[in-house]
């Protein structure tokens, strides 16, 4: 009995001790995110169509970001586009149309199963992972997209501005736009293989790509699956990978100072982006938090970068 009591004692003194060595910004973004979430829906306004669809992945634990980076896109954006949501099977289409019935612009939502290859999840190694995993949904989707530009957008952006002009490029432009990314997050079994086109930095996030032609036409995603994961399921950044494989070969990357990624502020409850010439931060897991932290500033408060 008193080892027991010291036991489950020790684990909360852990427990607080993890709690208290949190950054700062984990507090507010909580604090953040429910204020956020009070919010009525937002009034839309009088832009013109822009000629370029947004097309992302979403399910009911990321709903809520979603929400949060369209209001700003709602702000920041000149024009708006029209929207193609596919679930990643934890929400409904049904869900998913209910809480997105304040964009007034073309709405599309699909289930991810939509987009399988040659219509079977498990016909192909790219199905299997994404019968699998949300990543491997995210990648069959990019796989599918049949409308080109599109610009694909993971829900954990907030905007500050409109796009970067090179995103109304022409026909001559590069097949593809990502961003940068501070780390080196691609999978190691992918990464070997094509070791002298990914070790030069910058490093690259799929969180943000413009596609310009068919995804298939730029990697071979079969065969580069098919010799990276003989024998086991595909790492958890084998789509981010590929993406960068794609980029490296046929694209670009929009800078930093365009499309921001990092995570020095989380010690700060203050929003960082005043006097930034940012059109959208990308925040990645390190920096969720400071995801609500910002919106909130942005949208609750109308702090303008």
């Amino acid at each position: 009995m008193l080892i027991a009591l010291r036991a489950r004692l020790n684990g909360w003194r852990r427990g607080l001790r993890w709690q208290l060595g949190r950054p700062l910004s984990h507090w507010s973004g909580q604090w953040c995110r429910a204020q956020l979430g009070q919010l009525p829906p937002p009034p839309w306004p009088e832009k013109p169509l822009l000629p370029l669809p947004v097309i992302t992945l979403c399910g009911r634990a990321h709903l809520p970001m979603l929400q949060v980076s369209l209001r700003t896109m709602l702000h920041a954006w000149p024009q708006l586009p029209a929207l193609r949501v596919v679930s990643d099977g934890s929400a409904t289409v049904d869900e998913l149309k209910a809480a997105l019935q304040w964009w007034q612009n073309p709405l599309e939502v699909h289930a991810w199963e939509e987009f399988a290859p040659s219509g079977n999840a498990r016909s192909t190694l790219a199905g299997c992972w994404a019968a699998r995993h949300p990543l491997g949904r995210k990648l069959a989707v990019l796989q599918a997209i049949d409308c080109h530009p599109s610009l694909w957008m993971d829900t954990d952006l907030l905007w500050f501005g409109g796009l970067p002009a090179e995103a109304g490029g022409g026909r001559n432009e590069a097949a593809l736009i990502v961003a940068t990314d501070q780390f080196c997050a691609y999978a190691p079994e992918l990464f070997a293989i094509a070791r002298a086109e990914l070790s030069p930095q910058p490093y690259m996030n799929s969180g943000l790509i413009l596609l310009r032609r068919p995804l298939g036409e730029l990697v071979d995603i079969e065969r580069l699956l098919a010799s990276a994961y003989p024998d086991s399921a595909p790492h958890l950044w084998t789509e981010q990978t590929l993406i960068a494989l794609a980029a490296r070969r046929h694209g670009r990357v929009w800078s930093r100072e365009e499309i921001a990624i990092n995570v020095w502020d989380v010690h700060q409850l203050r929003p960082t982006f005043k006097g930034k010439r940012w059109s959208a931060r990308h925040y990645t897991t390190p920096a969720r938090d400071l995801f609500w932290r910002d919106a909130w500033w942005l949208l609750a408060r109308g702090v303008q970068p």
